[in-house]
């Protein structure tokens, strides 16, 4: 499950930096130094908001996202009650700390609980399951 969903995040990781793409390509320019940077410094924060948006979306909406969708896996609640945004954000309030300072971080949580969660997982309530067709 856990190399399933490594390999889900990527793919939902590469999609959601087709967004971020295109808008760099828009608004880059050259800095003095000759690299190519967003004007006044939006990049950054571009990219988390379309990234955020990309997982919180899909997974409110759909209890997945494409990724989790081509391995049928899913988001549910560990109690079997409906999921709400308030427990999508939860899941997604570290995953600046998972996911892009520390990566490795999620695959030790996950590695050490029987349900497979991550830290957001845990805080949320939440766990990733194998949708049956």
């Amino acid at each position: 499950m856990i190399v399933k969903r490594g390999i889900a995040y990527i793919i939902d990781f590469s999609m959601a930096l087709v967004p971020f793409y295109i808008y760099f390509q828009l608004f880059k320019h050259k800095n003095p130094d000759g690299e190519f940077v967003v004007k006044g410094g939006t990049g950054i924060p571009f990219f988390w908001l379309t990234y955020s948006f990309y997982f919180i979306f899909q997974e409110y909406k759909w209890h997945r996202t494409i990724g989790k969708r081509i391995f049928r896996l899913k988001v549910v609640k560990t109690d079997n009650s409906k999921l709400s945004l308030p427990d999508v954000l939860k899941r997604h309030l570290f995953d600046f700390v998972e996911m892009i300072l520390i990566p490795v971080l999620p695959v030790i949580i996950a590695s050490l609980n029987d349900k497979n969660q991550r830290l957001g997982d845990l805080i949320a309530k939440t766990q990733i399951v194998r949708d049956h067709p």
